[in-house]
């Protein structure tokens, strides 16, 4: 977990039975306070035996530790916010790569305006051969294998005694393999070369105005989809 913030997501992904244990990397150690003095609004995070919080700038973390995963997730970033393209471009995308398993995914937040949004995805379809996106481009799934999305398996995940699928099967979105997929993107979002690449040295997402401009110049042969508002934290203008 890349960006532990409130401990939400680190916890939900405790409850899974197959995780055996999370990583769960912050910079601000300032959230120490906030799991002490909100247990419950942090899902008494601190307390969790799964969880291993490390108090370390994510991207220097994984640089030094050869340790791979099943899954790695990045919590979501104002992507305008100075150094979000340190966590969006092509050399972190290349480092998260290397640090997944056989079969392993990535999970990945591209809120923002469109053209930002974008911009992500162009980044990651640079590094990672599969991509399958939800909420119209805001959640990517990646990996460096094929990604199956099979209903029957859905299926029975849903059906079993496991306490976040339990959960999962509760919320009315996602109670069935057909509501699941209901928020697939599909067919799959198109992509336009490598024009729209965000670098270590080119932090385009950074800056608004930038991808939004070269994809006004570009002019594009298709629309590009506005991240789902019920799950972007893209402020209207």
């Amino acid at each position: 977990m890349i960006g532990v913030g409130t401990g939400i997501t680190a916890s939900t992904l405790a409850l899974l039975n197959d995780v055996k244990t999370v990583d769960a990397y912050d910079i601000s150690r300032v959230l120490e306070d906030v799991f002490a003095a909100y247990p419950d609004g942090t899902l008494d995070l601190t307390h969790n035996p799964k969880i291993n919080l490390i108090w370390q700038d994510a991207r220097s973390g994984l640089e030094l530790n050869p340790k791979q995963y099943d899954i790695i997730q990045t919590q979501p970033l104002y992507l305008k916010q100075a150094g979000s393209a340190l966590l969006n471009s092509t050399e972190f995308f290349q480092l998260i790569r290397r640090r997944l398993k056989a079969g392993g995914i990535f999970c990945l937040y591209s809120n923002g305006s469109p053209a930002q949004a974008f911009s992500v995805r162009q980044t990651a379809d640079q590094v990672f051969p599969y991509r399958e996106s939800f909420f119209d481009g805001y959640l990517l799934i990646l990996s460096n294998e094929p990604i199956g999305l099979d209903a029957n398996v859905l299926s029975g995940r849903l059906n079993s005694d496991d306490p976040l699928w339990q959960k999962i099967a509760a919320y009315p979105s996602t109670s069935t393999p057909e509501r699941i997929f209901d928020s697939l993107d599909t067919p799959r979002l198109p992509a336009h070369g490598s024009k729209f690449v965000i670098t270590d040295d080119h932090p385009i997402v950074e800056y608004p105005r930038m991808p939004a401009e070269s994809v006004r110049l570009a002019q594009l042969p298709f629309r590009l989809p506005k991240p789902d508002s019920q799950h972007s934290h893209h402020e209207p203008r």
